[in-house]
């Protein structure tokens, strides 16, 4: 069940939300953390590689950012986040209930999210949650912060018509 005692991902949370799972307050909070959360994390990472035996270069090296630029057109970015995350939100608001998760609701979500990262990774660098998006762009700057908005657009708004979905129940949980 996604509730305010389980944390998600910021889209997931947004989703969750829309879905009547959650409060605002419980979501805005939510946002808060996890964006500082996936900026200190990423900053923890970059001391360690910074710190690499031989030498780490973030430029020539990457610190996990995603970008889609590079790969694909605006429009091709935008569906592949929009309907990667919808498709993953309806699998978790249809997984869970205010009753609980179906027995098999980890599995399913967890293999929808793989299946999704291996489906996107080759055009927007398969980032389902703008918050782990910004950590890594932070950091990296250039190219992942020209291409940031996408991922504080798509997978939201993905989120936003699944949770839509279930809040009017044309999708049961």
């Amino acid at each position: 069940m996604v509730s305010a005692r389980s944390p998600a991902a910021t889209a997931v949370s947004i989703g969750a939300w829309v879905a009547g799972r959650i409060d605002f307050g419980t979501l805005v909070g939510y946002i808060i953390a996890q964006c500082l959360g996936a900026i200190a994390g990423t900053g923890i990472v970059y001391v360690i590689l910074s710190g690499k035996s031989g030498g780490w270069d973030l430029a020539a090296n990457g610190l996990g950012q995603t970008t889609f630029s590079t790969n694909c057109s605006v429009l091709s970015a935008f569906l592949a986040k929009f309907v990667g995350t919808f498709l993953f939100l309806v699998v978790i608001l249809g997984a869970t209930s205010e009753k609980g998760a179906t027995p098999a609701a980890g599995l399913a979500i967890g293999l929808t999210l793989v299946i999704s990262h291996l489906a996107l990774i080759k055009f927007t660098g398969s980032s389902v949650n703008p918050a782990r998006s910004l950590g890594s762009a932070v950091f990296a700057g250039g190219q992942a912060i020209s291409d940031l908005w996408l991922y504080f657009v798509a997978p939201p708004l993905g989120a936003l018509l699944a949770g839509l979905l279930f809040r009017a129940k044309a999708l049961e949980a």
